[in-house]
């Protein structure tokens, strides 16, 4: 459920830097607190999915679907209707919340933060200043999704698991490789409106090279034996 007040908030400009603390990795693996104090299950909200978005049963992979039906789909102001886009279920207010989307072999996607009051139709703008703080492959490069041109990130692996992290402390989004926790990207958000939602869109079928789903990876808690 949409929480029925939306508060605004003036966030400061903030260093893009990403604590050593939130980073640091030991024996191999990763065992910061992301994967075992901030991690969030994330599911799709399918009331919020455009027509030609196909969900699974338990909402946690989509992807598009040019020969579906969608004269059953039921329209609503929360629904997208232009862009192939869908919100998590989840939403944010305070805190820091940590989550993992895999993209696998995708050819496109789009994925990030956004605000509830994002345009469900076509944008002037699809960057920062529409509430969107995402980050993108097209084309095969890898963009942060920046007003009023897209900025160009350089990876070096693919990147097939990507992190999230929601700071709404530092009032930041940043993106990690979530196989080797590299930072990739963080946006600083200036002035947002909150609740905040978990953002996906799986882009079209690039000619059937495109066709791999998104889907929410849930993290478990690091577990030491002794």
């Amino acid at each position: 459920m949409v929480p029925s007040i939306i508060q605004s908030f003036v966030f400061p400009a903030l260093s893009k830097q990403v604590s050593c603390q939130l980073c640091s990795s030991s024996g191999g693996g990763y065992r910061g607190p992301l994967r075992s104090v901030y991690i969030t299950s994330v599911t799709f909200d399918p009331e919020t999915a455009h027509p030609n978005l196909s969900l699974s049963q338990s909402c946690d992979s989509v992807w598009f679907d040019e020969d579906k039906d969608t004269e059953d789909c039921q329209a609503n102001p929360r629904r997208f209707n232009y862009y192939y886009c869908v919100f998590g279920h989840q939403c944010f207010t305070s805190g820091r919340h940590y989550w993992e989307v895999e993209v696998g072999n995708k050819t496109a996607w789009r994925l990030g933060v956004a605000q509830e009051n994002v345009p469900r139709g076509q944008m002037a703008a699809t960057g920062t200043s529409s509430g969107l703080w995402t980050l993108a492959l097209k084309g095969g490069s890898v963009q942060a999704c920046t007003d009023p041109q897209p900025t160009k990130v350089n990876v070096s692996l693919r990147l097939v698991r990507i992190g999230v992290f929601l700071d709404c402390e530092k009032e930041e989004v940043t993106f990690y490789n979530a196989v080797t926790m590299a930072p990739i990207y963080t946006f600083s958000m200036g002035t947002v409106v909150v609740p905040l939602f978990p953002f996906f869109n799986p882009c079209d079928t690039d000619d059937g090279n495109n066709i791999a789903p998104v889907t929410g990876r849930l993290c478990r808690p690091l577990v030491r034996h002794r």
